[in-house]
């Protein structure tokens, strides 16, 4: 499994139910290491590049985690990335060590999707918002995903928290988003993992609901290899 390290920008971590959720959320399913990037702030004062720079490379990918306020990330992840990559600490070395390496932006609005469209009531893409993140990791070379955004957190049901927990350690565990295919063979995987104290009858029925599942991975395989 890939280690992840997820730098949260938010000035009231502990307050925010949505950020409480994925935390929660990435600790039961993922390798992953939150770090409160305001709270690492206010205690020390200010970034150390150095340390900060071996602490993203200590991990297999790194991610970006904020809401969106007022069309961009809280002023804590700007300190951050002024502070570790100021124009001193720029050179080739340390473009060698970071070109290459995961990097994922995961976001939560208040809004909803449709909001976020040229047409819609922000009359802006949340793609062009997140430009400049994309622009900076591109100077480094770095590997990126797709990002991962969350909106209205909370008016999901039950049923799309439970969604929204597996499509959120799906990205930190394989950085993909939207990818039906890998979202099965992910469930199945968990599934697979489960430590279940069962009875003869109830390990059967389990039994036979993961070869059930197993065989629908395949059907669909086959279809998607078929040349219409």
């Amino acid at each position: 499994m890939m280690t992840s390290l997820v730098l949260i920008a938010h000035d009231q971590l502990a307050e925010s139910g949505s950020q409480q959720f994925l935390i929660e959320s990435g600790r039961s399913l993922a390798e992953v290491e939150y770090v409160d990037l305001y709270d690492q702030w206010k205690n020390k004062g200010d970034f150390d590049s150095d340390q900060e720079i071996d602490r993203i490379l200590s991990y297999d990918q790194l991610f970006l985690q904020f809401p969106i306020y007022w069309y961009q990330a809280p002023f804590i992840l700007k300190v951050w990335l002024d502070q570790v990559f100021s124009q001193d600490k720029l050179n080739r070395r340390l473009h060698q060590r970071l070109q290459g390496h995961p990097l994922g932006i995961i976001t939560v609005a208040g809004s909803q999707s449709d909001d976020y469209q040229f047409y819609g009531r922000q009359k802006i893409t949340l793609s062009s918002m997140l430009a400049p993140y994309y622009a900076w990791a591109n100077y480094f070379d770095l590997k990126t995903f797709s990002p991962f955004s969350i909106f209205q957190y909370h008016y999901l049901t039950e049923s799309e928290r439970l969604e929204l927990m597996i499509d959120y350690s799906l990205y930190l565990n394989e950085g993909k988003v939207h990818d039906f295919k890998a979202r099965q063979e992910y469930i199945i995987k968990l599934v697979n993992n489960l430590k279940l104290d069962l009875s003869d009858v109830d390990q059967w029925l389990f039994d036979q609901f993961l070869e059930k599942l197993n065989e629908q991975k395949e059907e669909l395989h086959f279809f998607e290899e078929m040349e219409w």
